[in-house]
């Protein structure tokens, strides 16, 4: 199954940080078959700056070791960084509200 979706976008954004951040020795929950990410949702979302680095091989100099656990969320907005042995736990960052009207 493809989603082509906004949620498929989506996948396809924290499958490409899990791709990056595992060669990078970090230890992340691997991201479920599309069927189980449709019903579950993702185990935790990152998203990480365009600036970091054009290329993988700029991007990975500055994320080394660490840890980010199910349910975490790690949105990066900065373009200089640098991560060493790093661990996140379940951390969320933006409140989820629900609006009725």
């Amino acid at each position: 199954m493809c989603l082509r979706t906004p949620d498929g976008a989506l996948l396809d954004i924290i499958r490409n940080a899990y791709d990056l951040l595992s060669c990078c020795d970090i230890k992340l929950p691997e991201i479920e078959s599309n069927d189980k990410y449709a019903n579950s949702g993702p185990p935790y979302h990152i998203l990480l700056h365009p600036a970091l680095g054009p290329l993988w091989e700029v991007t990975s100099q500055k994320f080394h070791g660490g840890s980010i656990s199910n349910g975490s969320e790690l949105p990066i907005e900065a373009f200089e960084f640098l991560w060493r042995n790093i661990e996140v736990k379940h951390v969320y960052l933006y409140p989820i509200q629900t609006y009725k009207s």
